[in-house]
């Protein structure tokens, strides 16, 4: 019995090494934010996935690090953000620990994101963010 507890919870991680899709993942941009500083940018974090997957959550929580003044934000989709979107600004390494609630009964998912300020790919000159 054991050993099949084992091989099942080792398949629950596998499906991304077969190469075969997550149902979401969080992903980020980014653009300079006008201070003096060139390395403060404005930035959010976002879920993209499949329908069925952002249907099913609840809220996410957004836990900071202690250096932002709100370091817990809890965002609901009540229809006018429905990719969970948390906006916010700073500079350097920013890491965000993240709990996902689903509307269906799951037990609550953790993972953190580290938000990328540095590649060409993540800034978006035209982000629009509610400042905070």
């Amino acid at each position: 019995m054991k050993i099949v507890s084992i091989l099942f919870l080792l398949l629950l991680t596998l499906p991304e090494c077969w190469g075969q899709s997550q149902p979401g993942h969080f992903d980020n941009e980014y653009k300079e934010y006008s201070t003096n500083r060139t390395d403060y940018k404005s930035w959010k974090v976002f879920v993209i996935g499949n329908p069925q997957f952002i249907k099913s959550i609840k809220q996410i929580d957004y836990t900071l690090d202690g250096t932002y003044g709100q370091q817990h934000i809890v965002v609901i989709n009540n229809g006018d953000n429905p990719f969970f979107t948390m906006c916010n600004k700073g500079w350097g390494e920013i890491y965000i620990k993240i709990r996902i609630s689903y509307n269906n009964g799951l037990a609550d998912t953790f993972e953190s994101y580290r938000v990328d300020l540095t590649s060409p790919n993540k800034r978006n000159i035209n982000l629009i963010c509610n400042d905070r």
